[in-house]
């Protein structure tokens, strides 16, 4: 059973206060400590309060919920809603939430350095190559007088990004202007929401824009903006997956199992190539997300990884750019075993039959 409701958005600094008290490697240093068994099936329902950012990519706890793999597994999940993965990463930490499914903001590097349990253990939705959700928009009227022709012509401009500094959004753009030889310290941010985009491209606000479906549909309407060719740099871009805290990696493992594991069979029985024109999978993102019927139809479809698997070169690239940004303050990346819970996702995915990636 899953239950909905929208929390408020909450600082990340004031929530975090006292969670380092939570601190230690995941599945370690704890008296509940793992054991060789601990993925196998759950045999007692097991309640779990879940997280997310309001995006169709992140949406697979309702596919999990409506097509009945959470009772499967023996899962009660109780999901929020939350403005942004920035805002998440401390209840998760605090283990004020169980999980969540987000973007990978910066806070989380920086969560994990400070010693807070919490861990990702998925990706999750990422752009096709042929019918991508996310574009870079132009000024038309840049495109037209020939100011801006390629990504390299971006040096300068002000670039309309969702989120704040540290944001997956950041590092998408920042993955796109790496295609023209740009940093992001090459181009003027400005902070808004995409709904507002559409706007700020008419005031001439901003000159150029990450935009995500179905916002750009305005966009193309109004013909105020363009897209420019991104390079293949959006494609397969992780920036979003599923983070645990303590509750489940320490406390409760066999739970944190079950709940990768119900996501896992989620996306390759009910998210596979052709999923936004099943009647079923529609309704479910309708029903139990709340996504208008018409958006879910109209968004290009998100691919998926067959176990969610988090590619660690990304992740390194990820928080390089961070750190050249500013907004993550660490002198190197971490590693991929201090940041990924590798052991989690190795017994789940042998709990499958799959082979681990």
């Amino acid at each position: 059973m899953i239950r909905r409701r929208i929390l408020p958005a909450a600082g990340f600094a004031a929530l975090l206060v006292g969670v380092s008290a939570c601190g230690g490697s995941a599945g370690s240093g704890d008296t509940t400590a793992r054991k060789s068994d601990f993925c196998k099936p759950l045999t007692k329902t097991e309640k779990v309060s879940f997280g997310s950012s309001p995006s169709l990519a992140l949406a697979t706890s309702a596919q999990a919920e409506g097509g009945g793999y959470y009772k499967n597994e023996k899962l009660d999940v109780k999901a929020s809603t939350f403005a942004t993965g920035q805002d998440v990463i401390a209840l998760v930490g605090r283990g004020q939430l169980d999980a969540a499914m987000v973007g990978y903001p910066a806070n989380i590097f920086s969560a994990v350095d400070r010693g807070v349990d919490v861990r990702i253990v998925s990706s999750a939705g990422q752009n096709s190559a042929d019918n991508p959700s996310s574009a870079v928009y132009v000024r038309s009227d840049l495109m037209k007088n020939g100011a801006v022709s390629g990504i390299s012509d971006l040096k300068g401009k002000r670039i309309g990004i969702a989120g704040a500094p540290g944001s997956g959004s950041y590092y998408l753009i920042g993955r796109v202007l790496q295609k023209g030889g740009l940093k992001l310290a090459d181009v003027k941010h400005v902070s808004l929401s995409t709904a507002d985009m559409n706007t700020a491209f008419e005031t001439k606000s901003i000159d150029a824009a990450l935009v995500i479906t179905p916002f750009n549909a305005a966009i193309d309407n109004s013909g105020v903006a363009e897209v420019l060719s991104s390079q293949g740099a959006l494609t397969r871009a992780q920036a979003t997956g599923m983070i645990m805290g303590p509750n489940l990696l320490k406390k409760r493992p066999q739970v944190a199992c079950a709940l990768l594991r119900a996501n896992i069979n989620t996306v390759n029985k009910e998210l596979a190539p052709g999923y936004s024109k099943r009647p079923e999978v529609v309704q479910r993102f309708t029903d139990l997300a709340k996504f208008p019927k018409d958006l879910v139809e109209s968004t290009p479809e998100s691919i998926y990884d067959p176990t969610l698997a988090v590619d660690k070169k990304q992740l390194e690239q990820m928080q390089l750019m961070f750190i050249e940004q500013g907004s993550l303050d660490l002198k190197a990346p971490l590693p991929y075993a201090e940041v990924v819970d590798i052991e989690l996702r190795e017994q789940v995915v042998k709990s499958l039959g799959q082979a681990p990636q």
